[in-house]
């Protein structure tokens, strides 16, 4: 079982994710390989992001992050976009896999302003229970918690 939770204070933002992952590689729910994934919380050049979910799509989200620069969310929710796409048609994927990748959801932080110009941290999530992947956001005050 994965999680991730985030919370927006308003002017910061915590995120909170747990460091196990769980590799499925057939069509049942056998365990094949458990470990830690460390650098799970990764830094974009707007905030930082997680995820919960399939690790191989983790994986490949936090390594685009890792090589791209980021500079607004629409890059962040297109490296995802394009991820999830990717990981969805490969065929090696067993249907487990396949399963839960419809589950991954992400959770990432970025900059702005308010309206007197004020920097500001803003939260939201990419999950397919928003709707298609929608981003939405986490308003101020709110307590948000991801588990596939």
């Amino acid at each position: 079982m994965s999680a991730l939770f985030i919370y927006n204070m308003g002017r910061c933002a915590v995120i909170v994710a747990d460091c196990r992952v769980t590799t499925y590689t057939d069509n049942t729910n056998t365990t094949v390989k458990s470990r830690r994934l460390d650098g799970k919380i990764v830094r974009t050049g707007i905030g930082f992001v997680t995820g919960t979910g399939l690790v191989e799509l983790l994986d490949s989200v936090k390594d685009r992050v890792a090589d791209e620069d980021i500079e607004s969310v629409d890059d962040l929710c297109r490296i995802i976009e394009q991820e999830v796409e990717d990981v969805e048609s490969d065929p090696k994927l067993s249907g487990k896999a396949r399963e839960q990748a419809l589950k991954t959801g992400f959770a990432f932080t970025y900059t702005t302003v308010d309206v007197d110009g004020l920097p500001l941290i803003r939260a939201a999530i990419s999950h397919p229970a928003s709707g298609d992947r929608a981003l939405y956001g986490v308003p101020a005050g709110n307590l948000l918690a991801l588990v596939p």
